[in-house]
């Protein structure tokens, strides 16, 4: 394999359940992806596979590397990794948390960051908006500001490769469409981005890419005006899709309950 990020034939059973059925993808070069589907449907434990947190049966590739052959730092280095919640159980300030994502590159201690990568941590903060709070405990932040510090140190680790689980789930409209930008500029700038997302309407609007998930299975894998059709939005999620055209571009409106 010698895409950016590749796997084939991946297959991943949890507690004697077959949860990842067989799938295949490549992703040639830099975008954002976004990977829907229904509850269920497998794309927390993809990603998981994909930075090798579970075990998994089949082959994936990381910039040209088996991912069960890199060691922790040179997997750190190729790819970050955003997991579901954000939960912290040392009161750090977040601008401490968010250095974390120069670990892999050297950085040991968040007070004597060398000025490149104190320069990184400014960034991403800055990027999300969580400079306000940079210096207050993480464990005193609400869930939307510690869904920011979370992926601003992914942000800071500066790999070529970021994987997100539903980085924008405790985040208010602003942030939400914020965020998304942010992502998007990410992948314009040369960065594989894949997030999974359950807003539809964001992923029709940001993503270059869809794959879409059903029972372990890649139902669809695409731009969003091929991968959600009227069909497939209706067999995994049982939801109609209504259109709009505003200032020159198709827009998903809204979403209703099939009939």
């Amino acid at each position: 394999m010698s895409a950016l990020l590749a796997f084939s034939d991946l297959e991943v059973s949890l507690g004697g359940r077959e949860v990842v059925r067989g799938v295949t993808a490549a992703f040639d070069g830099p975008g954002l992806v976004a990977v829907i589907g229904p509850n269920g449907a497998g794309k927390t434990t993809l990603l998981k596979a994909l930075v090798g947190l579970v075990p998994y049966r089949g082959a994936i590739s990381v910039m040209g590397g088996a991912v069960e052959k890199l060691d922790a730092r040179e997997r750190a280095l190729r790819l970050a990794y955003l997991p579901q919640g954000h939960v912290y159980h040392w009161p750090l300030p977040a601008r401490d948390i968010v250095a974390l994502g120069r670990y892999a590159r050297g950085a040991r201690d968040p007070a004597r960051l060398p000025a490149a990568d104190a320069q990184a941590v400014d960034a991403a903060l800055a990027a999300t908006g969580a400079m306000q709070f940079a210096d207050r405990p993480v464990t005193e932040l609400s869930g939307g500001e510690r869904a920011r510090v979370a992926l601003a140190r992914v942000l800071a680790a500066e790999t070529p490769i970021a994987l997100a689980d539903e980085p924008i789930a405790s985040l208010d409209p602003f942030y939400q469409l914020s965020i998304m930008t942010l992502l998007k500029s990410a992948a314009a700038g040369g960065k594989l981005i894949i997030v999974v997302l359950h807003d539809l309407a964001l992923a029709w609007r940001f993503a270059d890419r869809i794959v879409m998930m059903r029972d372990g299975a890649i139902v669809a894998d695409g731009p969003p005006r091929a991968a959600l059709t009227d069909e497939r939005l209706r067999a995994a999620f049982g939801v109609d899709a209504v259109f709009i055209e505003h200032a020159g571009a198709t827009l998903l409106a809204r979403l209703d309950v099939a009939t």
